[in-house]
């Protein structure tokens, strides 16, 4: 009898069940990425873990997005992690006077500093960290960081019919 009830506790009770951890390992595994809740606010802050010490350093708060030059309320709803680390891209929503809008940010993890981008869906960041490829209305397009300039690479593309996926750079 003890070993039914046991067994209804492990598994109706959920005795051992976990929460779910969704987390971004950074290269070379020595921390990880997590978007956490702020505290008393309905917003997200971009975190970083190190593994070694367990060191907790909030890399995007909403308020670092507003004092970026960007008006109104601010949620991190998304990033992408270039290959080597020292740039993350971080895909934003927020209400303006105009209304919901979705903002992108580059982070340089060396130095600290964020620099406003062009992206959309399916973002991805060159092996060399300075581009930015992404799919916007069916189309491919790179963003260059050094000159600001967006390319638009192809343009054969029928709204609904044909989807890219996640294009990805090629290594070189």
């Amino acid at each position: 009898e003890g070993t039914k009830e046991m067994l209804k506790e492990i598994f109706e009770g959920g005795t051992f069940s976990s929460k779910s951890f969704r987390a971004t390992w950074l290269p070379g595994g020595s921390g990880y990425l997590v978007l956490e809740n702020t505290p008393g606010e309905d917003n997200n802050s971009l975190v970083r873990y190190e593994v070694a010490s367990g060191e907790r350093a909030v890399l995007i708060s909403p308020s670092k997005l507003a004092s970026s030059g960007e008006r109104g309320s601010h949620k991190i709803e998304s990033y992408v992690v270039s290959s080597d680390g020292s740039k993350i891209l971080i895909q934003a929503s927020g209400e303006e006077l105009e209304g919901n809008t979705r903002s992108y940010w580059m982070l340089d993890t060396n130095t600290g500093s964020m620099q406003k981008v062009k992206a959309g869906a399916n973002n991805t960041i060159a092996p060399d960290g300075q581009r930015i490829l992404y799919a916007e209305e069916g189309n491919l397009y790179v963003y260059d960081l050094s000159d600001e300039v967006k390319t638009q690479i192809t343009t054969a593309a029928v709204p609904g019919i044909v989807h890219y996926g996640r294009a990805v750079w090629s290594p070189d």
